[in-house]
């Protein structure tokens, strides 16, 4: 079993070792200065933040910004930080596709399911009101509720 620093260390290895030709083929940047932080290094936060629980983006870089600054000096703003990951989107799913390959899941005969938290809408409306001719203008959304869970069969 793994503790969190040798957690870290594993997960970079293997999207270091995976994501560093797909940049080489087709770099992301064509111009301008290079990132302080590695796209392999962003893309390592990103799987381990999602891992740990934090699954806004606010909650991971305050997250690594607090207890894994000695590791990650060059991390930089979380404006910057959230705009460098949303940039890879391409380069992750190149990075999934070529992991489901490498470990043979794509010809496994099991069914994959992902599963993602779909955040429910309550009504502001007055308990005792009849109708809601416009349930969403009325409605809030409110996070701490509980969430409905939507699973996907992706085989």
């Amino acid at each position: 079993m793994f503790d969190i620093d040798e957690f870290i260390i594993a997960v970079f290895l293997v999207v270091d070792k995976y994501l560093t030709p797909l940049l080489q083929r087709s770099p992301p940047r064509r111009k301008g200065a290079a990132p302080a932080l590695s796209d392999s290094e962003v893309v390592t936060l990103e799987i381990v933040g999602e891992f740990l629980g934090h699954h806004d983006d606010a909650r991971l870089w305050r997250y690594f910004y607090h207890h894994w600054h000695d590791w990650f000096p060059d991390l930089p703003n979380r404006t910057t930080f959230v705009r460098q990951a949303a940039n890879l989107w391409h380069y992750k799913q190149l990075l999934q596709q070529q992991l489901l390959q490498t470990l043979g899941a794509a010809k496994s005969d099991l069914y994959r399911v992902d599963a993602f938290r779909c955040p429910s809408v309550a009504s502001n409306a007055h308990p005792k009101r009849r109708y809601l001719p416009d349930w969403s203008a009325t409605g809030v959304l409110r996070r701490n509720s509980a969430p409905f869970m939507v699973s996907v069969d992706t085989s």
